[in-house]
């Protein structure tokens, strides 16, 4: 076991120094530059999409309370109408000559 250390050792030092010598090629610089860039971006669509998701929901919401509103306001309205005109043509009750 001892031995199979020593070489993993030499191993790690050798490609360490193999590797401090080594430059990035452009290519491959502009290619990773390139995938973090796609990686950001599809993120923040990812973002936009959600937030225009949660404002929908809102805007639905409240066009949903304001109609609730307006038909219920409309429906007092109709009712009080209906229940004003017939209060107000028999507020008395007729004579028994007219009967």
């Amino acid at each position: 076991m001892g031995k199979n250390k020593q070489d993993t050792q030499h191993i790690e030092r050798a490609l360490t120094q193999q590797a401090e010598h080594m430059e990035v090629s452009p290519t491959l610089f502009n290619k990773i530059k390139k995938d973090i860039y796609e990686q950001e971006h599809k993120s923040m669509m990812n973002h936009k999409r959600f937030g225009l998701r949660k404002g929908r929901r809102l805007a639905t919401a409240l066009i949903s309370c304001l109609v609730l509103g307006s038909i219920t306001v409309f429906g007092i309205a109709a009712s009080g109408s209906w229940t004003g005109h017939t209060y107000l043509a028999y507020k008395t009750f007729p004579a028994e000559e007219k009967i």
